[in-house]
C-alpha cells in the first residue's frame, strides 16, 4: 500500500492530505481504536469537512483509489 501512496501522492498532495498511521506504535493506537482498525492495510478517505467518505480493508485497487482521490480533490 505504501508504494501506491508514494506513486499517487505527487499527483494529489496539493489538494489531498495523506496521513500514514502505524497501528503497531503505542502512540498511534488511539487512531486505530477510533476507526476500529482490525486488519492492515486499512484505508480511510475523508472529505474537506472531515467526514469519512470511504474505507477499505486490504489493498485498494489503484484505479479505485485514483478515482476516489480525484473526486475528493475537486
Amino acid at each position: 500500500m505504501g508504494q501506491l501512496v508514494d506513486e499517487l501522492k505527487p499527483r494529489f498532495e496539493q489538494k489531498v492530505n495523506f496521513v500514514i498511521v502505524f497501528v503497531d506504535k503505542a502512540e498511534e493506537q488511539p487512531v486505530a481504536e477510533k476507526y476500529n482498525v482490525q486488519y492492515v492495510p486499512a484505508t480511510f478517505l475523508f472529505d474537506k469537512g472531515g467526514d469519512e467518505t470511504n474505507n477499505y480493508t486490504g489493498v485498494v485497487d489503484k484505479g479505485v483509489l485514483t478515482s476516489k482521490l480525484e473526486d475528493l480533490a475537486k
